[in-house]
């Protein structure tokens, strides 16, 4: 039981930890206390009842998936460490829309200079690797596409100082997430084989791609 609970203890402080994330920490961080978290973070959701509970049965997984897609992802842990947590999400018809709130925590932070810069190129790195794993499940899934399609519409340029601060630490990041959502989308429409024009505005790739 006192192991149970210094575990516990342990993993609540790195989910709260979660709004003051620092990739260049969490790059050390291993297979197995990461999944260790994911596991945490799944069982102390499941403590509450859905939707009555609905904040506290989201927010950590919501928290748990943002931490992971924050961690570099040179070791290509990123996927089979979230597989489970989305599919929990996606149990409790919240999995899109915890994607947008992701999305929307990480442009906010990406653009607060009062942060330090490795949160804010921490939030900019959640962008990236988000894109990159939700890419090929928008074939299946509309609302993920439109999740994709709303920040390509959004015109988001990564801040001068985040770049220079990605590349001092050797941490690639694209100077635009839009332009990556952008292209991604370019792609769902030629595997969906229909034509879509950038230029219209509100996210057109949705609407005629699906």
């Amino acid at each position: 039981m006192k192991v149970t609970f210094t575990v516990f203890i342990l993993v609540f402080a790195q989910l709260c930890y979660a709004s003051k994330y620092d990739y260049n920490k969490l790059r050390f961080m291993e297979y197995n206390e990461l999944r260790q978290i994911k596991n945490t973070a799944i069982k102390t959701s499941r403590k509450f009842q859905y939707p009555r509970q609905a904040e506290k049965a989201l927010n950590p997984l919501k928290e748990t998936l943002k931490l992971l897609l924050s961690r570099p992802n040179d070791d290509n842990l990123v996927s089979p460490l979230i597989t489970d947590i989305e599919s929990e999400l996606e149990t409790l018809n919240s999995y899109e829309k915890t994607l947008q709130t992701i999305v929307d925590e990480s442009l906010a932070a990406i653009n607060n200079k009062k942060l330090n810069p490795e949160y804010r190129t921490t939030a900019a790195l959640c962008i990236n690797n988000l894109l990159l794993e939700i890419k090929p499940k928008a074939l299946e899934n509309v609302e993920v596409a439109k999740v994709i399609c709303k920040l390509a519409d959004q015109r988001i340029k990564i801040p001068e100082d985040i770049q220079k601060s990605s590349m001092f630490r050797s941490l690639y990041l694209e100077k635009s997430p839009s332009d990556v959502a952008a292209k991604i989308m370019n792609w769902y429409a030629e595997q969906k084989k229909v034509k879509v024009s950038g230029k219209t505005q509100g996210c057109p790739f949705v609407k005629r791609a699906t």
